[in-house]
């Protein structure tokens, strides 16, 4: 089933198709990955998102759903460059075989095992959960970033002391985008120009 090129900006919504095991679905603007997709798609083995904008890890949590997924592309998303991407990706979808057209050798199955099964994984999954829960605010009111705000931010990561604060202006600056619940602590007001956008 291919769905590429149509503005598409949520990945979900399928009734039950129990026999769709393909799904195109590159050159979108998906930022977000319904849940259920389990249920109504469970036997989906094959999935293109290339050329999308996801984002964060937790926005691929999702996935995890499908659990006989063999391949998956997530080429040209921004969620390519967050660390721990792609060991990530081989801890929450076990049966992957290719991601992002590279075969999932046995040396990053055990990686991705030795990660995320000690301390340091559990850390990195809050941070991921945290990154995702950001990303939506409270609201789910987004507000993309001006220049001179991105300055700001950019002067702030010079003067932060914890590696948690160090992650989360950089991936601020990484979407272009911040709730609006964090702008008043940031040192933003309201008479700031920037623009919303519904999440």
């Amino acid at each position: 089933m291919d769905f590429s090129d149509n503005g598409i900006t949520r990945f979900g919504g399928f009734p039950l198709l129990q026999r769709l095991s393909t799904v195109l679905i590159n050159n979108n603007q998906i930022r977000n990955i319904s849940e259920g997709l389990g249920t109504s798609i469970p036997n989906l083995e094959y999935l293109v998102l290339t050329g999308n904008n996801i984002s964060n890890l937790a926005d691929l949590d999702a996935l995890s759903e499908l659990v006989n997924l063999k391949f998956l592309s997530l080429l040209q998303n921004p969620v390519r460059d967050l660390e721990h991407y792609r060991l990530y990706m081989i801890h929450k979808i076990p049966s992957l075989n290719i991601l992002d057209y590279q075969k999932i050798s046995h040396i990053e199955r055990r990686e991705a095992r030795e990660l995320f099964g000690g301390e340091e994984g559990k850390r990195i999954k809050e941070d991921i959960e945290r990154a995702g829960s950001l990303s939506k605010g409270k609201s789910g009111t987004m507000r993309t970033l001006t220049p001179d705000q991105e300055l700001l931010i950019r002067k702030a990561l010079e003067r932060v002391t914890t590696m948690e604060e160090t992650r989360k202006l950089d991936h601020i600056l990484q979407t272009g985008k911040i709730p609006e619940n964090l702008l008043e602590r940031l040192g933003f007001t309201e008479d700031d120009d920037v623009m919303v956008t519904d999440e």
